[in-house]
């Protein structure tokens, strides 16, 4: 597999066990050498657009912020921004010429809120929970838990208000650590959206855990990466299918998992 499309499967960020079981080594090396990826620490590799959202930062005097910020504070991301995501303060104008190839957001951010001309990691989960879909959101959220940058009582201690508050409260609330992934956070995602009760799955054998679960009368789902990411449609009619009671004999609980 090309390591930048690997890396991208992986969250934009990776450690090189994790590619290498992707990519060859020799495609590896290549993609840093023409800068199709970076190596900001031995053994890890992240996609350049982080890098591109700082520049951008500084030529427009702005703050990185969204998927972007995202990026910079290593966490992985469903998808990495086409363009770097900025933030200026309310009332400032850019030309069309600023602001091409970049997307901008206005509002006022408190000192506390910038470190580096990066958004906060605290106020990035929250920006994201704020603007982005649900799936993106809460694997962002997921992967900053993961990171240790943000914590649970970080989330808990949130008095979240405003518009979209009610989007932000869903994804701090349904926030675990636990998922490994953003494939995981995004079918759990997709789950909880679709009314189903979900938690990221424990790490056991996978063929034990398929009979064991078989035999208490679970129902057993399993989902490819291309058909979480890419197709989302067909998973929320199966999804769909296993919570609709309509002529349905109990048939005991259900548990959605990759494959």
């Amino acid at each position: 597999m090309d390591p930048v499309v690997a890396l991208e499967r992986l969250g934009g960020h990776a450690s090189a066990r994790q590619l290498l079981r992707l990519t060859t080594r020799r495609r590896l090396r290549k993609a840093v050498e023409r800068g199709r990826l970076l190596q900001p620490a031995r053994g890890r590799y992240m996609v350049p657009t982080a890098a591109e959202a700082r520049i951008a930062g500084a030529r427009l005097t702005a703050v990185v912020c969204l998927r972007s910020a995202a990026a910079l504070h290593g966490w992985e991301l469903k998808v990495q921004p086409t363009s770097p995501e900025l933030m200026v303060r309310r009332g400032r104008k850019l030309t069309a010429e600023q602001r091409d190839g970049v997307v901008v957001r206005w509002a006022n951010l408190a000192a506390d809120q910038v470190r580096d001309g990066v958004t906060t990691p605290l106020r990035t989960v929250l920006d994201c929970a704020r603007a982005l879909p649900f799936d993106e959101a809460l694997a962002i959220a997921d992967s900053a838990l993961r990171s240790g940058l943000v914590t649970r009582e970080d989330l808990d201690g949130i008095d979240v208000r405003g518009a979209g508050a009610a989007a932000v409260r869903r994804v701090l609330v349904h926030a675990d650590a636990r998922a490994a992934n953003p494939f995981e956070s995004v079918l759990r995602a997709l789950c909880i959206e679709a009314g189903l009760a979900v938690e990221p799955q424990a790490h056991r054998r996978d063929c034990a855990r398929y009979n064991l679960l078989v035999v208490r009368g679970w129902r057993v789902l399993r989902f490819t990466w291309e058909q979480v990411m890419h197709d989302q449609a067909y998973v929320r009619w199966v999804l769909a299918e296993v919570v609709r009671p309509v002529g349905r004999p109990e048939a005991g609980h259900a548990l959605a998992q990759s494959a």
